[in-house]
């Protein structure tokens, strides 16, 4: 059932380079996790609030997720904009990131 393995990332500020421009820092860890495909309804409903969702991903225990703001499953990096706790599992609804340059 979780038999995926998923990357959670977070960012967090690491100081400021040498123009005062912040530089952030990324720890990464693996959990087992289930994804589980959008269903269309709930696609065509975030759409129409600026989200394009592609992934769902289940943690079997929320104590996995700690505030994490991107994904990574299948070498592919989604950002995760809505969590959902149901009784001890988590559910991490995703969109891919967009690079920010």
């Amino acid at each position: 059932m979780y038999s995926n393995v998923v990357k959670l990332i977070k960012k967090s500020l690491g100081g400021t380079n040498k123009y005062g421009d912040p530089v952030y820092t990324e720890s990464e860890r693996e959990v087992f996790a289930q994804i589980k495909s959008i269903s269309q309804k709930e696609y065509y409903e975030a759409n129409t609030s600026g989200f394009k969702p592609e992934l769902k991903v289940v943690l079997a225990d929320y104590y996995d997720y700690d505030g994490e703001d991107t994904i990574e499953y299948d070498g592919v990096r989604y950002d995760i904009y809505r969590t959902y706790r149901s009784n001890i599992s988590i559910e991490l609804t995703c969109q891919r990131s967009i690079s920010k340059s």
